[in-house]
């Protein structure tokens, strides 16, 4: 038995081409679905595109590569509705394998685990190893300046400019805390109150390093790259509320 490290490969039966051509299959049906009222549809696409690049150049199987690159469609597209999810379902499986869609409904049970707080517990490396890189893209989403809206998990945060003065108020461990949002500054709406940039960006970052916390033990580098960016996030933005 060979000892070498498993790595990404075309199978036999697949020369370079025909491989290159199923990836380009893989991304022209996300390119044509529709997207939910209110999320960039162009987004869905770069960011498939991104975790596809992510996950060839980190040398992962074939499984991994195409379920990640499928893995933004639930949150991008419906699939609260029966038709929704059926026609998602048969979408992938006809086209992609059942093995691709049911990696995509696990890693859609732990991004709800996350959502909900609970306990994640029972996944497979496959699928934290791909949510890591989705922590890791929304991480860098953040600094797109072309970005009107931001995503996370799923969620829409849309940038708006205050109209007038605002206030942002949280709660601490010291009890009540407020920061001032003043005409013309931007800021995002989150639960349906105004939030300070700088309390946003701190809470994201704070976020995604919890939630490398909560997985465990995940690929090295995509580790290292969610750090480094909670790093420069901290950095660039400046005011960061603890």
């Amino acid at each position: 038995m060979s000892n070498e490290p498993v790595s990404f490969a075309i199978p036999q039966s697949l020369t370079h081409h025909e491989y290159t051509h199923r990836m380009m299959r893989l991304l022209s049906t996300i390119h044509m679905m529709k997207v939910k009222e209110g999320f960039p549809r162009d987004e869905l696409l770069i960011r498939s595109c991104m975790m596809s690049n992510i996950l060839v150049a980190g040398m992962m199987d074939k499984l991994v590569i195409e379920a990640g690159t499928l893995s933004f469609v639930p949150q991008y597209c419906d699939m609260e509705t029966r038709k929704g999810k059926a026609f998602v379902k048969t979408l992938i499986t006809e086209n992609f394998g059942k093995n691709r869609m049911d990696l995509v409904l696990e890693l859609e049970e732990l991004r709800s685990d996350f959502i909900n707080n609970y306990e994640v517990k029972g996944y497979s490396m496959h699928a934290k190893n791909i949510y890591a890189v989705h922590v890791y893209l929304d991480l860098v989403n953040m600094l797109n300046p072309n970005a009107e809206c931001r995503i996370v998990d799923g969620e829409l945060f849309r940038t708006h400019v205050a109209k007038k003065n605002l206030k942002d108020t949280y709660a601490t461990e010291e009890g009540e805390s407020t920061l001032e949002i003043h005409k013309g500054e931007e800021h995002v709406i989150y639960d349906g109150s105004p939030m300070h940039l700088g309390r946003y960006y701190s809470f994201m970052v704070d976020m995604a390093q919890w939630k490398l916390g909560e997985l465990h033990y995940v690929g090295a580098n995509i580790r290292q790259a969610v750090d480094e960016l909670c790093l420069q996030i901290r950095k660039q933005k400046g005011f960061i509320v603890g």
